[in-house]
């Protein structure tokens, strides 16, 4: 029971990420929204090594690994607190599963690695289709809303290209180090994005961006990691891939019960068929075809 329950709470931690970002740039400027995350993040991620009895620095090679880490936090993620001023959270979650796409093509540039069969080429297509609806779609709120999307699909580059290098360096650091490495490492330039851009911290903020903050920095960026890892262990590649299906679908629901996002048709449209199109990279639609054919042979 232990499994099923870490996954739906990988499933709801990243798919109310957006969401919470959103609610946080509500009463703080956004640099000031994610130097609080990682500032509450980071002494309480080494309070528990500390309390774990582990050290940070083992080796002089754990500092590569921490900074291709810190990727994913800056200049990742100023980007997408950034865009989430001008575009909606579901939107925000939709545009993120992109990352497999993104993670594929540095995989074939930096680690000279083709993971490419024709299933995921005709993924990547249909996803850049999917791609060119929402852009669509979007074009009525003016250059803010492309700004944003822009913002997010760098983030996701920058993301994916931690994710490559991470995956050159074949660390086997444990999670709550690698975190705690990382989180070191990007905060000072957050502090200092932070002082540059607004400098003065927020007296007068609503309960629900305090909490949202303080929920980013616990479960976000201490609670979903770990158990990310936890699952990459003891579930299948395929199984933990449909995290990227349902995870904007979540997105989604919760930007429009919560903040009452509205919906677009174009947005919709534009969601199902970058689902689609990470089905067919996942391969998990061949899959599905296959055990239908093998069940269907079994009855013949």
């Amino acid at each position: 029971m232990k499994i099923p329950l870490l996954f739906v709470m990988v499933v709801l931690l990243w798919g109310s990420t957006p969401l919470g970002i959103r609610l946080s740039n509500e009463s703080f400027s956004f640099t000031e929204a994610v130097m609080l995350r990682m500032g509450i993040a980071l002494p309480l991620a080494l309070g528990f090594l500390w309390w774990q009895g582990k050290s940070l620095i083992q080796d002089r090679s754990d500092f590569k690994v921490y900074a291709a880490a810190a990727m994913g936090i800056f200049p990742a993620l100023p980007l997408v607190y950034w865009a989430a001023q001008y575009i909606s959270s579901g939107l925000i979650s939709v545009l993120f599963g992109l990352t497999p796409f993104l993670t594929g093509l540095m995989t074939l540039l930096i680690l000279r690695v083709n993971p490419f069969d024709w299933q995921k080429i005709l993924g990547l297509l249909l996803a850049l289709m999917g791609l060119l609806i929402i852009f669509q779609g979007q074009l009525m709120f003016g250059p803010s809303a492309i700004k944003g999307i822009l913002a997010v699909l760098l983030s996701s580059l920058i993301f994916a290209l931690s994710s490559v290098c991470l995956q050159r360096f074949a660390s086997n650091i444990e999670p709550m180090r690698q975190t705690a490495g990382a989180l070191l490492l990007s905060f000072p330039a957050l502090l200092l994005m932070w002082l540059i851009t607004d400098g003065s911290m927020s007296t007068d903020f609503s309960w629900r961006s305090g909490g949202a903050v303080v929920y980013l920095a616990v479960c976000g960026s201490l609670l979903g990691f770990p158990a990310y890892f936890y699952l990459l262990k003891h579930m299948s590649a395929a199984t933990i891939s449909l995290n990227t299906l349902i995870t904007p679908a979540v997105a989604l629901f919760l930007g429009a019960l919560i903040l009452d996002e509205n919906l677009q048709p174009s947005l919709l449209i534009g969601a199902a068929v970058i689902l689609l199109s990470l089905a067919f990279y996942q391969g998990l639609l061949g899959r599905v075809l296959r055990s239908l054919m093998s069940l269907r042979q079994s009855r013949g």
